[in-house]
C-alpha cells in the first residue's frame, strides 16, 4: 500500500533544530499520568490537539530520534487503534514521519462526517414541534439544539442564512407559535406576516408568554394540553 501525503503537508522533523542525542521514548510519561497525553481512541477529531500535545511532550524529554518518536507515539493509543498502526507501512521501519502521513491520511475529520442534508433538519423540527414547550427552560432547550442544528445544515450548504428563521419557527408547537404571534401583534400591531419572523423577535416574546414570573404559570401546561386534544380533534382522518 502506497499513501500519497497531501501536497501542502510540511511535517516537523525535530531532528532539524535539536543537535544533541535523542532520548529514549522510555523517558516520556508513563500513559496515564499527569503530564502524558490522553489516550488516542481513533476518534478523527482528537487527532490534532492528541499530535500537538505528543509533540511537546517529545520536545520536553528530548525525544527526537524518528524510532523512539514512534515508540513512544503507540503507548498513548487505545490497544485497538495500536493493533492498526502496526499493520500500517511505517511500521516495519517504525517511521515516525511515515507515521504521521498515515494518520492523517486515515483519520482525517472532514471526510469521517457523515453527509448533512435537510431531511435531518425537517426531522428535527417536525419532532420539536410535535413535543410540549410550556415552561422557558423547555424553550431555551429547543433554541440551543436549533442552533446546533441550524449550524450543521449551513455548514453543508443545504439551506442559506435566510432560511434560519422559517425553521425556527417550524420546530415550535402550534399552540404555543399562537402564544407568540399574539404577543408580537401586541408590540407591533403593523407586524409583516409575509415573511418569517426574526429569531430575535420570536424569542422575545417567548420570554415574555413563558416567563416564570407569570401569576398563572401553573395554567399554561394544562391549557398547552387543552390545545393538543382539540388540534387532535381537528385532525382529518387517515
Amino acid at each position: 500500500m502506497h499513501l500519497q501525503p497531501e501536497p501542502d503537508m510540511d511535517l516537523p522533523h525535530t531532528e532539524d533544530f535539536l543537535e544533541t542525542p535523542s532520548s529514549s521514548y522510555i523517558s516520556l510519561p508513563a500513559p496515564g499520568s499527569k503530564y502524558a497525553p490522553a489516550i488516542f481512541k481513533g476518534h478523527a477529531d482528537d487527532l490534532e490537539p492528541f499530535m500537538e500535545h505528543y509533540q511537546q511532550t517529545c520536545l520536553r524529554n528530548n525525544v527526537t530520534a524518528s524510532e523512539e518518536q514512534y515508540k513512544g507515539l503507540l503507548q498513548y493509543c487505545s490497544p485497538k487503534v495500536r493493533k492498526t498502526l502496526r499493520s500500517f507501512p511505517s511500521h516495519e521501519e517504525q517511521d515516525y514521519y511515515t507515521l504521521l502521513e498515515e494518520l492523517q491520511y486515515f483519520y482525517d475529520p472532514d471526510e469521517q462526517e457523515e453527509p448533512y442534508d435537510i431531511h435531518s433538519l425537517e426531522t428535527f423540527t417536525q419532532d420539536w414541534r410535535r413535543s410540549k414547550i410550556h415552561k422557558l427552560k423547555k424553550f431555551k432547550e429547543y433554541q440551543k439544539e436549533f442552533y446546533d442544528e441550524i449550524a450543521k445544515a449551513t455548514k453543508a450548504g443545504v439551506i442559506t442564512t435566510r432560511e434560519h428563521n422559517r425553521h425556527f419557527w417550524a420546530g415550535i408547537p402550534g399552540s404555543l407559535r399562537r402564544r407568540i404571534e399574539s404577543r408580537m401583534l401586541v408590540t407591533n400591531p403593523d407586524l409583516d406576516i409575509s415573511t418569517a419572523f426574526s429569531i430575535n423577535e420570536v424569542v422575545k416574546a417567548a420570554l415574555y408568554v413563558l416567563s416564570p414570573k407569570r401569576f398563572d404559570q401553573y395554567l399554561l401546561a394544562e391549557s398547552e394540553n387543552d390545545s393538543s386534544e382539540s388540534e387532535e380533534e381537528r385532525a382529518p382522518p387517515r
